[in-house]
């Protein structure tokens, strides 16, 4: 569903679901759909994808914004990741619809570079989770001194998110961006694309600083009296 602008089942999911089972289906099969657009939409039916792959593109722009700016609006740390995840995925949407060697390539890379990064998030949230019983980022305020490693690998996963370059996340983002001007621009690429597509680069970077501030931030947050937090 992620990949066709009809998210809001996903990050409901995630939650619901047991920390193996989120990172089960966030590494693996949230990638379904994609595989199946490129498997068979674009070797099989190919010039249906030439007619289509348009269309599919502004959908993934919309994802990618969408899922941004409600992964900012959230305080649960696992709606939080849902939601980016949705952003991540329309990445994924745009390069494949971009029909160029180096858009296909960045989203087969987004892919991979998704799954890691967010079963490593969904794998530290439940152990925050476990030691907390809590996932309200403004309940975990001063988190980090505390739970010094969990917030340091964190850190790592959300650099990683918000495509800080050098780390996976922001080679798969400019392939993909890179595909998509080399298809569309002389075809006058629509700049509501452009501009879904830019904000939700900018929120994709807010949201992982907002959770690191509030996981870093000297609050009145978890009591002193919580014991056993590593």
């Amino acid at each position: 569903m992620q990949d066709f602008g009809l998210p809001y089942m996903v990050p409901g999911g995630h939650v619901a679901a047991p920390t193996a089972v989120s990172m089960l289906h966030a590494g693996v099969l949230m990638k379904l759909g994609a595989y199946g657009i490129i498997r068979v939409g674009m070797f099989l039916l190919p010039e249906g994808a030439d007619t289509w792959m348009p269309v599919l593109i502004t959908l993934g722009t919309v994802n990618v914004l969408y899922g941004a700016v409600s992964a900012m609006s959230q305080n649960d740390l696992k709606y939080i990741i849902g939601y980016s995840s949705v952003s991540h995925m329309g990445y994924v949407l745009m390069g494949i619809a971009t029909l160029d060697n180096i858009g296909v390539g960045g989203a087969v890379l987004q892919m991979f570079s998704h799954g890691m990064m967010t079963a490593l998030m969904f794998l530290l949230v439940g152990s925050i989770y476990h030691q907390t019983h809590t996932r309200d980022i403004n309940v975990l305020n001063g988190l980090a001194s505390r739970m010094p490693v969990n917030t340091f690998f964190f850190a790592i996963a959300g650099m990683a998110s918000l495509g800080l370059p050098g780390l996976s996340g922001f080679i798969a983002e400019f392939m993909v961006f890179t595909g998509a001007f080399r298809t569309y621009m002389p075809l006058a690429f629509p700049r509501s694309d452009r501009r879904c597509a830019y904000g939700g680069l900018y929120f994709s970077a807010c949201w992982p600083v907002r959770s690191w501030v509030n996981l870093t931030h000297r609050g009145p947050g978890l009591k002193d009296s919580s014991p056993g937090l590593k």
